[in-house]
């Protein structure tokens, strides 16, 4: 009989993974809900044209797209931001007090490049907030603070926070009179080479394989300059020259996006040098002001003052250990202001990130509204916390019930029962084994105590782990 794999870039996940799972997702509703988020769920497809709206380009061209019966195309969702704030722009949520604190926890799908033994994930769970109508520090510094906390709950202290501002970026686009349809895809490279020089060595050869052949057709047929990019290059990528290759890409990336935004967004070279030099600046706040009032002067100074009230207004929350990182766009358009990122030091792996997008709403047909938010890689978190091996979590197993004979299996069915009734996590054998078999099952599935029922005998709880024997009754199961 033919066997089936599951589908490429999807996972299945076994019930002791669903254990740790589940844990890290109440930790995370409970702070959502601790600092006065609702939840909200959406749909998991909505119309491509919702969806590709304000993604990106990146995220755009990854969508897993279908037509349906009515003739509209439709997408899988790739995040969850986007049907939220429809939610918003279309006044489902008018009825409730403003402003409005939501929170979502679910599956979003992606077409990522699967290739035999790539670590991709094509489906994937998100865990985020929408803050909707505060336009000020203290929300952003909110947004920030609550995938802090839930960090620190878990126990995964070894995190990096940087923060950031598309608003310098936006500024200097205005300046050279750059159409805002064009704002995107600046965005998204520059983005782009933030990741290229925290992240390119740690890549396999299939992904930088991806990133040459992505830069090599950004360069196009007619660029000639220092790093043009032949197949042949790509088709001799080792892992001998891998790492070479890898730390050579960011230098790449420069020279072939300075180029590509001279040649089709008519943007002189001196301003694609300066944006560069500015996604170059980070370190903490007094490094970066100072470098950015001694290079760029009075540029963007909205921006400047955003990120020294954010810093201010962090500290209120006790939270000071962040670098100031002006190469993070996120890589999506819909930013306007504050960016940030929690991420892993050791792989620069975010695990989350979010920021300010006021015009979001707007962009949907809803009135010009402020927000904010952030998105949990809910597969990474529970990933780092398994990591840190400083928690282990069980599955709550109260009783397991083994009966001596068959006779006697009604009787412990309705003590289960009420048991159950009571709030208990109850089992009873069903495959008619023996007692000693019904024991080993209960310490294998890591029951806290076996109930033994034998005839002409009291009911005896026994310790599973330290095999501590007490004879009770049921008043006395039900009341621990």
């Amino acid at each position: 009989m033919e066997k089936f794999d599951k589908p490429a870039g999807t996972s299945d996940f076994l019930p002791e993974q669903m254990v740790q799972r589940n844990f890290v997702e109440k930790i995370v509703r409970e702070t959502f809900e601790n600092y006065g988020y609702a939840q909200v769920q959406t749909p998991l497809f909505e119309s491509f044209a919702l969806l590709s709206a304000q993604s990106g380009e990146e995220i755009r061209h990854k969508m897993f797209t279908f037509v349906g019966s009515d003739r509209v195309d439709y997408a899988l969702r790739p995040e969850m931001t986007a049907p939220v704030c429809r939610l918003i722009a279309n006044g489902q949520l008018g009825h409730l007090s403003y402003p409005y604190k939501l929170y979502y926890i679910g599956q979003c799908v992606r077409q990522e490049p699967v290739t035999d033994g790539a670590e991709v994930k094509r489906e994937f769970r998100q865990a985020g907030v929408e803050l909707i109508g505060p336009a000020s520090a203290y929300a952003d510094a909110e947004i920030i603070a609550i995938p802090v906390r839930i960090l620190e709950k878990l126990n995964i202290s070894h995190t990096k926070l940087k923060i950031g501002n598309t608003g310098i970026f936006r500024e200097i686009f205005k300046q050279v009179s750059l159409d805002t349809q064009d704002h995107a895809e600046i965005i998204w490279d520059l983005d782009y080479l933030a990741r290229l020089r925290t992240e390119a060595r740690f890549w396999d050869l299939e992904t930088l394989r991806d990133a040459l052949n992505m830069l090599r057709r950004a360069q196009g047929t007619d660029y000639e300059g220092k790093y043009k990019i032949e197949a042949f290059t790509v088709q001799k990528l080792t892992d001998s020259n891998a790492l070479a290759i890898a730390e050579q890409l960011p230098e790449i990336a420069e020279e072939t996006y300075k180029a590509r935004w001279q040649r089709y967004f008519n943007i002189s070279e001196e301003t694609a040098r300066c944006c560069i030099e500015i996604s170059k600046i980070s370190g903490d706040k007094d490094t970066v002001m100072k470098v950015w009032e001694t290079r760029f002067g009075n540029t963007a100074q909205a921006a400047r003052q955003e990120l020294l009230a954010l810093c201010e207004c962090l500290e209120s929350y006790d939270i000071t250990d962040f670098e100031i990182n002006l190469g993070i766009t996120r890589g999506f358009d819909f930013y306007t202001g504050t960016v940030f990122q929690i991420e892993l030091p050791e792989t620069h792996r975010p695990l989350c990130g979010g920021g300010r997008y006021d015009k979001l709403i707007e962009s949907f047909g809803g009135a010009p509204t402020p927000g904010a938010g952030f998105a949990f890689q809910f597969d990474a978190l529970v990933e780092a916390f398994i990591g840190t091996e400083k928690t282990t979590v069980n599955g709550r197993n109260d009783y397991f019930i083994a009966a001596e004979t068959p006779e006697r299996i009604v009787e412990a069915q309705r003590l289960a029962e009420t048991l159950r009734k009571k709030g208990k996590n109850v089992e009873v054998d069903l495959m008619e084994r023996d007692l000693q078999a019904q024991q080993d099952y209960a310490s294998q599935a890591n029951y806290d105590y076996l109930i033994r029922l034998v005839s002409d005998e009291p009911i005896r709880r026994i310790q599973i782990k330290t095999g501590d024997t007490q004879v009770v009754t049921v008043s006395d199961l039900i009341n621990v």
